[in-house]
């Protein structure tokens, strides 16, 4: 069994001729800009618009809706609204028993972990 690299045998060979031989290209390296090509856009488009764009949808979408509706006076079942801006979390941070509940939670917060 003879392990010659310059007839082709199972030699020590560099990643480089091993990639060369099996037909595979090099990774590019690292600090280099990448091509912008078809199948680079389609994989950001897939993985990381699409888990993006599904996240906005269903995360961040209804936070901003309630946000907005907790600024206004609506009940909920009447399709009357006006915005009251903070005057809502202003009545709300006055209520003594709100902020007996808020201690309790922060209490309970710092003690149970």
């Amino acid at each position: 069994m003879s392990y010659s690299t310059a007839s082709g045998g199972p030699g020590l060979q560099t990643a480089a001729v091993t990639a060369a031989r099996t037909g595979r290209r090099k990774a590019p390296r690292a600090g280099l800009p990448r091509k912008l090509t078809f199948d680079y856009a389609s994989f950001l488009l897939v993985f990381l618009g699409l888990p993006l764009a599904i996240f906005l949808i269903f995360v961040i979408s209804p936070f901003v809706q309630a946000l907005y509706y907790s600024m206004t006076n609506w009940t909920g079942f009447s399709p009357n609204m006006a915005f009251v801006g903070l005057n809502n979390f202003v009545k709300l941070f006055n209520d003594p028993i709100f902020m007996q509940a808020m201690r309790n939670n922060i209490l309970l917060a710092i003690v149970v972990p």
